[in-house]
């Protein structure tokens, strides 16, 4: 379960990664616009800036959350599963047939691999939990398994 207080840093980390993009086109950065003036009659090099700014900001999302101090399995998962959510909106927005795509391929599969890696860690975790779970009813079971020896020992003495 996420605590109240991890998912409201959260949520203000994922505002301040979403005031950034939108500070960037306000204030016409020029790493930006340059580019898309310059490329505007050449669709694949300018889609090639627009999946490079993309993955970048991806990284700036990846980069704040690694500074977050999230105590809770589940809030680092609901983070990492937004962030694969994106990257799925994203990539079905590209159209794989065409010419487009076939020169910006590798930040196709730059984001592929990206969202690859977060549903892997993902699992892990899932993964961990069960394992944990399992331990603490080991423990558990142990425990009592140990407690109803040692009254059946007493009873005996």
């Amino acid at each position: 379960m996420i605590l109240k207080s991890e998912l409201e840093e959260l949520l203000s980390n994922l505002r301040k990664a979403r005031s950034i993009l939108v500070e960037e086109f306000v204030s016409e950065n020029p790493d930006i616009f340059t580019a898309m003036f310059k490329y505007d009659n050449d669709n694949v090099v300018m889609n090639m800036y627009i999946d490079c700014y993309f993955i970048t900001w991806l990284n700036y999302h990846l980069e704040v959350f690694s500074c977050f101090n999230a105590k809770s399995v589940s809030c680092r998962n609901w983070f990492l599963s937004c962030m694969s959510d994106l990257i799925s909106k994203y990539l079905k927005g590209v159209n794989t047939d065409s010419h487009v795509y076939k020169r910006s391929e590798f930040a196709y599969t730059l984001l592929e691999k990206k969202k690859a890696a977060i549903m892997h860690i993902i699992k892990c975790s899932d993964s961990n939990k069960l394992k944990y779970n399992k331990l603490v009813y080991a423990v558990e079971k142990d425990k009592k398994l140990f407690e109803r020896e040692i009254a059946k020992l007493k009873e005996e003495a």
